[in-house]
C-alpha cells in the first residue's frame, strides 16, 4: 500500500481544518444517493453531521431533539414525500433551509415545491449546484435571525421604555420622514387620555387638544422641524380627552 507524503498528509489536514462545519438532515430512503450527496457537500468545503430519515415520523422526532442547518430531501420516498416533509416542517415553525433532491421531479412539480416551501432544488444527476444553494440559503437564514434578534431587542427596549416612561409620566414619539407617519409610546396615549387604537396621524384632530393660542405655534414648530430639521421645545396649555388640564 502506498503511504501518504508528509505534504500530502498537511494538505488533507488543511483541507479538514478548513471545513465548515453543516448538521444537515437528509430525507432519502437510498443510502447511496444519500452518500453522493455527501460526497459532494464534502467536495464543496463542508463537514457534513448527518442523519437520514425516511418517514414523517422519523423526520419530526430529528427536528424535535437535534439542531439542523440545512434539510435536503428527496421529492419522493415510499412512505413520505417533499411535500409532505415541508409541510411538517411548516408546523414544527422552525426556521430551517429546505432544498428537494430528485432525480424524477419535473418542472410543474418544482413549482409546487417552491410553492409549498422548499427553497430551491436540485437534480441528482446533476449536483454541481447543490453547495453554491446551500450557502446562499444559510446566508439567507443567517440574515433572517439576525433581523429577528434586532426585532426582539427592538421589542424588549420599547417594553423598558414604555415602562420607564410610566414611572416618570413622560411620554415619547417620533415621525417618520420616509412613510411620513406619526407613532407613540404607549405613555402618550395615557397622557392624551385616549385608548391605543386612536390615530396619532390625524393632525387636524390631535391639534385641537391644545388651546387655540397655541395651536398655530405648535402646527409651524412641528413642519419646521420636519421639513428645515429645526428643533423646538415648548411647554404649551393642554386638555387632554378626559378633560384634564396639563402642561
Amino acid at each position: 500500500m502506498k503511504k501518504a507524503t508528509p505534504a500530502k498528509e498537511k494538505k488533507r489536514k488543511s483541507q479538514t481544518d478548513d471545513s465548515k462545519s453543516l448538521r444537515v438532515l437528509i430525507v432519502e430512503d437510498n443510502e447511496d444517493d444519500t452518500l453522493l450527496v455527501l460526497r459532494d457537500l464534502k467536495k464543496g468545503g463542508f463537514n457534513p453531521v448527518y442523519e437520514r430519515v425516511e418517514t414523517a415520523a422519523a423526520m419530526k422526532k430529528a427536528l424535535k431533539e437535534k439542531q439542523w442547518d440545512i434539510i435536503l430531501s428527496d421529492y419522493k420516498l415510499p412512505r413520505f414525500d417533499g411535500i409532505q416533509a415541508i409541510n411538517l416542517l411548516r408546523e414544527t415553525q422552525l426556521d430551517i433551509p429546505l432544498l428537494i433532491i430528485s432525480g424524477t421531479i419535473g418542472e410543474e412539480t418544482a413549482v409546487e415545491c417552491m410553492r409549498a416551501g422548499a427553497l430551491d432544488y436540485v437534480m441528482k444527476n446533476n449536483l454541481t449546484r447543490l453547495c453554491q444553494a446551500i450557502k446562499r440559503k444559510l446566508k439567507e437564514a443567517e440574515a433572517r435571525n439576525r433581523q429577528r434578534q434586532a426585532e426582539e431587542a427592538l421589542f424588549k427596549n420599547k417594553l423598558l421604555l414604555n415602562e420607564t416612561q410610566q414611572i416618570a409620566g413622560v411620554g415619547g414619539w417620533e415621525y417618520d420622514l420616509v412613510n411620513r407617519r406619526i407613532s407613540w409610546t404607549d405613555e402618550v396615549y395615557r397622557i392624551y387620555g385616549v385608548s391605543n387604537d386612536f390615530d396619532p396621524n390625524n393632525i387636524e384632530q390631535n391639534i385641537k387638544f391644545y388651546s387655540p393660542d397655541d395651536q398655530k405655534i405648535i402646527t409651524q414648530a412641528f413642519w419646521q422641524a420636519v421639513k428645515k430639521g429645526i428643533p423646538y421645545d415648548l411647554e404649551p396649555k393642554f386638555i387632554n380627552a378626559r378633560g384634564n388640564h396639563l402642561w
